[in-house]
């Protein structure tokens, strides 16, 4: 009887880890298909869930958001998966602005931007801080910064490194909520669609003040380093190349030809916002569709990395 307890063990195991390779079904919204569209980060192509993932393990030290980590864990607060998290952020980014995912540990640098200590009746546990908890104090935390990056780092303090720590998240975080489309774009379609008819009219000098507004907003899309969404209009040219969506924009003013992964972002922005799940997947099944046959290796490169971050044999390995 003995011998075959290592075997049972060894299987319950295995069916373990592979049970992790079975996608978590959609309710709704398709956010496992919207996690396995690729894109270009950190010099690699990698699908939508592994940048989430991998920011929120920057931002937070966590694969996953919890929306209440003032609670217990008996007491279930709300956890989002990390690609639920990034829809969010990059989609209604003033709905995610609210949601305490920025760790900040050193109590001196907390007591330096006024945040909250920890205290459950007022919704906080002293670690953990929303953007517009943050936000507030972003002039001292710029100054801090300034200061902090004059120091050689061999001298710097755990104050210094917890400052520069949380300027990199913050600098993350604004990367991403400008990563598809415009943070201030309530309706965008709507917004695209204008800005298409001014670039059109652009020789009869109409709308000149209104699309100059448009162009600045897209400058600040590119300022803080988002990931590359757009694909090449020709793939089979060497010379094109992934674009940051704000520079996709840019060019759309140069050749008055918005590129269809623009309207594609632009319509799974639309309806994510108005809670419409049948719009956004929708959407984002024709995007693929389209990435399949612009960019095929690109997106099985980012279906197989999927498989590997839900299989996490890391995890699993520490865990057997």
């Amino acid at each position: 009887m003995k011998k075959w307890i290592p075997l049972a063990v060894a299987a319950a195991m295995a069916l373990w880890i592979l049970a992790g390779l079975r996608p978590r079904p959609d309710h709704g919204f398709a956010f496992s298909e919207f996690g396995r569209l690729p894109l270009m980060a950190n010099g690699r192509f990698q699908p939508m869930d592994s940048v989430a993932r991998n920011s929120l393990l920057l931002i937070r030290e966590k694969q996953s958001a919890n929306l209440e980590p003032w609670k217990e864990g008996l007491a279930r607060p709300k956890i989002l998966p990390a690609i639920e998290w990034l829809a969010a952020v990059t989609m209604t980014p003033e709905v995610a602005d609210g949601w305490p995912v920025f760790r900040v540990d050193h109590p001196e640098l907390i007591s330096e931007l006024s945040l909250p200590e920890k205290d459950a009746g007022k919704r906080s546990d002293g670690k953990h801080y929303s953007w517009n908890q943050i936000q507030p104090s972003f002039t001292k935390l710029e100054r801090e910064t300034t200061r902090v990056s004059g120091i050689e780092e061999s001298h710097r303090t755990p104050y210094d490194r917890a400052v520069l720590k949380l300027e990199r998240q913050l600098t993350l975080y604004v990367g991403l909520k400008n990563a598809l489309v415009p943070v201030d774009a309530a309706d965008w379609p709507r917004d695209l669609a204008e800005f298409e008819s001014l670039v059109a009219a652009r020789d009869s000098g109409v709308g000149s003040e209104r699309l100059a507004v448009f162009l600045r907003g897209f400058d600040a899309m590119t300022a803080f380093d988002p990931p590359l969404v757009v694909p090449p209009h020709h793939p089979e040219r060497s010379t094109d190349e992934w674009m940051r969506m704000g520079d996709a924009l840019k060019e759309a003013a140069r050749t008055g030809k918005v590129h269809e992964a623009a309207r594609d972002y632009a319509a799974m922005a639309a309806a994510f916002r108005a809670g419409d799940t049948d719009g956004f997947n929708r959407a984002v099944a024709a995007y693929r569709t389209s990435l399949a046959a612009s960019s095929p290796r690109e997106l099985a490169k980012a279906g197989r990395e999927l498989l590997f971050n839900r299989l996490q044999p890391f995890y699993a390995a520490m865990v057997v």
